[in-house]
């Protein structure tokens, strides 16, 4: 009976060490996730912040002038439009993508960044040579590209200017209730 019960025990301790070398096994696992995601974060952030740096303080004078007037781009005032598509848009883009290609995120947490800035970043002429101009950048990975060059089929080029007007419109409306 001691025998047996010795047997028992040792078989329970051994399922016990198992357990626990999975249980080791996950976490480490779930750890090398984590610093994967934190790196590719930070080399995003860190591209973002250095871009960002570019575009500076005469951004908004910029980006208007890339509305309204955009073949009249000096190229200082092209760079600092070309920071903030790259920053705030590409980099962010693609660090989502990679995330998605390390399984850390699903399609969709890229995708929706693409469905919701594409049409502001692209609807104007000059955003569209642009991205005509570096879609090919070995940056932006493939599939990524030909998502965006579907989001793109029907969007318009003055869907940038088309938001600042219903936004215009806004106002002068809560402007009238006033």
């Amino acid at each position: 009976m001691t025998q047996k019960l010795g047997d028992w025990l040792q078989i329970g301790a051994s399922i016990g060490v198992i357990a626990g070398l999975v249980l080791v096994a996950v976490e480490m696992r779930q750890n090398s996730q984590l610093v994967r995601m934190q790196l590719i974060q930070e080399e995003t952030n860190s591209y973002i912040a250095g871009e960002m740096s570019i575009a500076g303080d005469n951004f908004a004078e910029s980006f208007q002038k890339m509305l309204k007037e955009p073949e009249n781009l000096s190229i200082s005032e092209m760079r600092v439009i070309d920071a903030d598509y790259w920053g705030h848009t590409m980099y962010r883009w693609v660090g989502a993508y990679k995330l998605y290609e390390e399984g850390l995120y699903e399609a969709e947490a890229w995708q929706s960044m693409v469905d919701f800035d594409a049409s502001f970043m692209f609807g104007n002429p000059y955003g569209r040579a642009w991205w005509d101009s570096n879609r090919t950048n070995v940056l932006i990975p493939k599939a990524m590209v030909d998502y965006i060059d579907d989001a793109l089929k029907d969007v318009s080029l003055d869907e940038t200017e088309n938001i600042y007007r219903e936004m215009q419109d806004g106002v002068k409306k809560y402007r009238s209730i006033e």
